[in-house]
């Protein structure tokens, strides 16, 4: 897609845009949202630069799991949403009913041209070396990277490089995406995603690394990773102990995804200095190192090495009144097979985009000890069936249960959403 509207900046630095080597955000009286972005990548050693993000739209008229309006950016109105369509094809057998065999991306099958939605081509300034391209979004957190290259306009096979003026806080280097972030204009949109941006206002969370022991027979180090989230109270009460939510990315990430795609630093640090949030300890862990073996790797490994390390280290509630798991996609359906094995271990499970694959009787009286949340995009094109049919098993059996299904697919926009609403109105919300 090529970008034929031209924005006006409305910023005392106007006349020096032009030279701007870094990516921007600028008001604009011309841009539908009333702010632009504008991407830039100096590179005059190429001579062909796209950026690609998560970033397309639709609206209620035009939206089911499988087709959307595929709005881009310089269409936006304000009754758009963020959608974007997986475009998966075919859904490997071992996604439907299996948690004990390793799965192997190879087996999926897209629609190259879903997955070329939302790829701007950038224009080069030979004079300067710089790449630009300039689009309006609205408020919160949006997702991009540079494509170098689609061998054989194949974007699976896409060569991309994140912003190397932006990188990612958490593990820059090694993610995939960097991340910009956009203003609430009230007077022109009608979501308000402030929630996903830093806000000054409300005392910051302290963000760690660190590593534990697997007991698991892996190729891998021994030493593997951990990334945590302490309440901003927790170096001032050592004495309280904490809940703790062990959290999980989906299919392709690692434990680093919630802390940059997430935004999950700026969703909890607003909701707990609004006091909408029990402060809380959370831990995501790396499943994509086992390949997504859930019974005989991934559980294994979150029961017998994640939690018991974790409980020896940090100040957290033991036991499983204060403990509770969540994740997204592939991370969805292993809370699931973790609440198939090991329901009163948890008080709360989050299903997100995922949800039952196996034939299980959920009648037994220890699965209804659990909160279970349920999630998805409402026009989720992968998984949207996975959690609504969830939603059946577990009235069928009265496992207690609630549910939030926000507008959107498969996609980063909706996990934000499904983690707030989690966060702030279910968890250690029971008496």
């Amino acid at each position: 897609m090529i970008v034929k509207n031209i924005y006006r900046i409305d910023d005392p630095a106007k006349e020096m845009v032009h030279i701007l080597d870094k990516t921007s955000v600028f008001r604009s009286a011309d841009s539908p949202t009333g702010y632009v972005v504008s991407f830039r990548l100096k590179a005059p050693e190429l001579d062909h630069v796209s950026i690609a993000g998560d970033w397309m739209f639709s609206d209620s008229h035009h939206s089911s799991h499988f087709t959307s309006g595929r709005y881009w950016p310089h269409e936006w109105k304000a009754d758009y949403f963020p959608h974007m369509l997986l475009g998966l094809l075919k859904k490997p057998d071992i996604i439907k009913n299996s948690s004990s065999k390793e799965v192997d991306p190879k087996l999926f099958d897209f629609d190259w041209e879903v997955l070329k939605l939302g790829i701007y081509e950038m224009e080069k300034d030979h004079e300067t070396g710089i790449f630009s391209c300039t689009i309006p979004l609205p408020s919160g957190v949006f997702n991009y990277r540079f494509v170098l290259d689609i061998p054989d306009g194949n974007p699976i096979l896409m060569k991309t490089i994140p912003d190397p003026n932006n990188l990612s806080v958490y593990d820059g280097e090694n993610q995939k995406f960097s991340q910009i972030y956009l203003p609430f204009n009230k007077k022109l949109q009608k979501m308000d995603r402030s929630i996903e941006l830093p806000d000054i206002r409300f005392e910051k969370g302290r963000v760690l690394s660190d590593t534990y022991k697997t007991s698991i027979q892996v190729d891998l180090e021994e030493n593997q990773p951990l990334r945590i989230y302490l309440p901003p109270s927790y170096d001032k009460m050592a004495s309280k102990k904490y809940p703790v939510l062990y959290l999980s990315h989906g299919g392709g990430g690692n434990e680093n995804d919630w802390f940059n795609q997430g935004a999950l630093e700026n969703i909890l640090n607003h909701l707990i200095g609004l006091n909408k949030a029990e402060p809380m300890v959370v831990v995501a862990m790396n499943n994509e190192r086992f390949q997504w073996n859930n019974s005989e790797k991934c559980i294994p490994n979150i029961m017998n090495d994640i939690i018991p390390y974790i409980e020896s280290k940090y100040y957290i509630k033991k036991g499983p009144e204060g403990r509770a798991f969540a994740g997204f996609s592939a991370g969805g359906l292993l809370a699931f097979d973790l609440f198939s094995q090991y329901p009163e271990q948890f008080a709360y499970f989050g299903i997100w985009s995922g949800g039952q694959r196996d034939l299980l009787d959920l009648k037994s009286p220890q699965y209804q000890f659990p909160e279970i949340h349920i999630g998805a995009g409402r026009f989720d094109d992968a998984a949207y069936n996975h959690s609504f049919n969830l939603q059946d098993t577990c009235y069928n059996n009265k496992i207690s249960f609630t549910s939030f299904f926000p507008e959107g697919g498969h996609q980063w926009s909706v996990w934000r959403r499904i983690f707030e609403d989690f966060v702030g109105r279910v968890l250690w919300k029971n008496p």
